[in-house]
């Protein structure tokens, strides 16, 4: 179950962490951020990032045709601003599906994070300059709103380190993740999706 309290934490001197973040410098905290575009087939259809995939499942009325874009222009952003959204009880669930589902797809990926250590950290931060201290001084802040995001990414490198990155393993952590273990994996989503895991 991804664990609603543990904090995120910044990294301190010396420690080994990777930045889930578009501004990342290491490519797998690149290819993890939500808004990374790389195009992958799923039970909801062609994704081109997570991120839309995120919005696409809780907005009745979300065009499909914007969910297989990489990336969304201004215009599709605001064509899909004001539409309703739906409360999914599965929501981290489904979440955690489509980040399998994304890892599967990029055989570079899941060899990056085999490689990884025990002691690397997976995290999500900010890093701005705080031009009231001085151009030197940096500040790092802690993107909260990713804390279950990561809690999902650091579950599946799990499974990769362990060498059980498999679809048995993936749907055990997928029915242990569902807040209702009852109700069917997409039960809610405002699209006619059929499949399930």
């Amino acid at each position: 179950m991804i664990n609603k309290n543990k904090q995120l934490k910044i990294p301190g001197a010396g420690q080994k962490f990777i930045n889930i973040s578009k501004q990342s410098d290491d490519i797998i905290g690149k290819k993890l951020s939500p808004g990374y575009g790389y195009v992958f087939d799923s039970l909801i259809g062609k994704v081109g990032n997570l991120r839309t995939a995120m919005e696409y499942i809780v907005t009745a009325g979300y065009p499909k045709r914007l969910l297989n874009k990489k990336r969304l222009t201004r215009t599709d952003i605001l064509s899909v601003e004001n539409k309703r959204k739906v409360e999914l009880v599965n929501y981290w669930a489904i979440v955690v599906y489509l980040l399998a589902i994304r890892i599967q797809s990029d055989p570079d990926l899941v060899t990056a994070l085999k490689a990884t250590t025990d002691d690397t950290y997976l995290t999500s931060f900010t890093t701005f300059k705080n031009k009231s201290l001085g151009t030197e001084a940096v500040v790092n802040e802690i993107n909260v709103k990713l804390s279950k995001y990561v809690s999902a990414v650091r579950l599946l490198a799990g499974l990769i380190q362990k060498d059980n990155f498999n679809d048995d393993s993936i749907k055990d952590l997928i029915v242990n993740v569902k807040a209702n273990k009852e109700l069917p994996l997409f039960h809610g989503v405002p699209f006619n999706i059929t499949s399930e895991l």
